[in-house]
């Protein structure tokens, strides 16, 4: 399929519980200059206990200020609409060290549009952090006081491109 598809369509069928599958976020590295050039990401389907080493990323959710990250599924090719804070978080995770590992973050990882998806894998969620090599806390950027995605500070200061 080419061209963008929709986040429907990007998660064409439901994870299994039996074997239990978890979607895992690959993010490609960068070597742009700026914090809101576009994060291009693929996001790939295993068996739980099969499951290459993965990250973790534990995060507020914040304001529901959404901001597209492209991402690519079996092939297809689409834009998906992540919180700020989520958004923020996956830039520096694509701008260092972690680039080109797995990570797992619910909001990506987890068909949001999917309730019956969403309700299996919430019952699993503890297995899927302990299974990973690290679980990263993430605090927001250092301008971000509130915690919340917000970047207030940030913005105040006339330094948000976005």
């Amino acid at each position: 399929m080419t061209g963008e598809a929709s986040s429907f369509e990007l998660y064409r069928r439901r994870l299994s519980k039996d074997p239990l599958e978890i979607r895992l976020l690959r993010i490609s590295h960068s070597s742009y200059t700026t914090r809101d050039d576009p994060i291009h990401c693929s996001l790939d389907t295993f068996v739980f206990s099969e499951a290459p080493e993965y990250r973790c990323v534990s995060y507020c959710w914040g304001k529901q200020e959404l901001n597209p990250i492209s991402i690519a599924i079996d092939g297809r090719v689409g834009t998906l609409n992540v919180t700020k804070n989520l958004f923020r978080c996956l830039q520096q995770l694509r701008d260092g060290a972690q680039a080109d590992s797995y990570v797992w973050a619910d909001a990506v990882c987890i068909n949001q549009n999917d309730d019956l998806e969403k309700l299996a894998q919430i019952k699993y969620m503890g297995g899927i952090y302990s299974g990973a090599q690290e679980v990263i806390a993430w605090l927001g950027l250092e301008s971000d006081r509130r915690g919340d995605g917000s970047d207030e500070a940030f913005d105040a200061e006339g330094n948000d491109e976005g």
